[in-house]
Parts: C-alpha cells; structure tokens; sequence
C-alpha cells in the first residue's frame, strides 16, 4: 500500500535509513548519514509543509520504501530529494516506479509538469531496465528525458539553481548527471478549464 508519510512513521523512516548501504547511488559515511538524518527530521517535522511531500510504500504494517520530494514554486518543478529502500530486488525497483507514478499524479495536480533528480553517471541505464509493455503502466513513461548537466566528482554543476536547490550547496563524490523529466503540452490538463 502506498500513502503519505505520517508522524507517527518517524521511527520507521530512521530504522529504513539506518539499513541502507548507498543512497541514490551514492556513498554512505558516517556525514552522508548524519545529513540525511537532518533532512528526514525536517520532512517528518513538516509533514504539512506545501513544499514536501513524503510517500511510503508499506507492506503488512512495515515500511519497506520511501520517497522524498521538494517542490520548488519559483522554477514550477520538483525533485526527488531522496529515495530510501529495503528492496534490493527486482520488485524493489518496481516499487520505486510506483512511489514516483503516485508522487507525479500528486504533482501534476498541483500544475506541476516537470521533475529532476540527480543520478550517478555510470547507473543511467536505469530508465531502460523496464521493457515498454512494463513502463507504459507508470506514469512517469509519458515524461521524456534529458540530461541537462554532467558534473564530475567533487564539482559543482555550472546552473545555480541546481547547486542550490539539488545538490544542497553539497559537492558529489562521484560523477553524476542532473535529470530533468518533463511532460509534453498533449498530455497535460489544460489547467484554464
């Protein structure tokens, strides 16, 4: 069952956090850990804020996944923040499709017709692992693709808006490429209606 993080989840959260190995195909120090702790504290204390939104997939009463999103008013998109598993498998990922479909539909309710996240340069098969007949059932198989910046490891990207707003004023460890998906005009609603 997916639904939206609760207060109640909080301690769920931290315990799915504290058993991952990498996030987001990146390394998992002990700084990486204490910063994603701090973040998730604010996503959890903020469970109202306008600007996040928080949904988890759940599975007899345990959490199993997560997905972090931050929407940005100004630039009229948001970014997956942050993608917490304990699925390694196959259904691990088509969890994951499922908890980005359920934030797009979300999203596209509130006008907002594009997404970006960052992605390690080496893992950007990612997309391709689903056959066509697979990734037609999720939403994010109407948005198309681009890589809008490649960064190399410990730099800064170029775009100010995505050293502040993704990357978190923070330098990558490895080289890593900034996504954006964005909806074409045909499958939008037509918001003046």
């Amino acid at each position: 069952m997916i639904r939206s993080l609760l207060p109640s989840d909080t301690d769920s959260i931290f315990k799915l956090l504290h058993n991952q190995n990498t996030v987001m195909d990146g390394e998992f120090d002990k700084e990486s850990r204490h910063i994603l702790d701090m973040k998730i504290s604010n996503y959890t204390q903020w469970i109202d804020d306008p600007y996040t939104k928080t949904l988890v997939y759940e599975d007899d009463g345990i959490i199993r996944a997560a997905l972090f999103a931050h929407f940005n008013f100004y630039i009229n998109a948001w970014k997956i923040e942050l993608i917490l598993s304990d699925l390694k498998n196959f259904s691990g990922g088509k969890i994951t499709s499922m908890l980005i479909s359920e934030m797009i539909d979300y999203a596209e309710a509130k006008g907002f017709y594009q997404y970006y996240y960052i992605r390690a340069f080496d893992k950007l098969m990612m997309d391709k692992s689903w056959g066509k007949k697979d990734s037609n059932q999720f939403l994010w198989s109407r948005y198309q693709k681009s890589i809008d910046e490649y960064v190399k490891a410990s730099s800064r990207p170029v775009t100010g808006v995505y050293w502040d707003w993704l990357f978190n004023n923070r330098c990558k460890p490895n080289d890593v490429v900034v996504v954006h998906r964005f909806l074409p005009a045909e499958y939008r609603k037509n918001i003046l209606e």
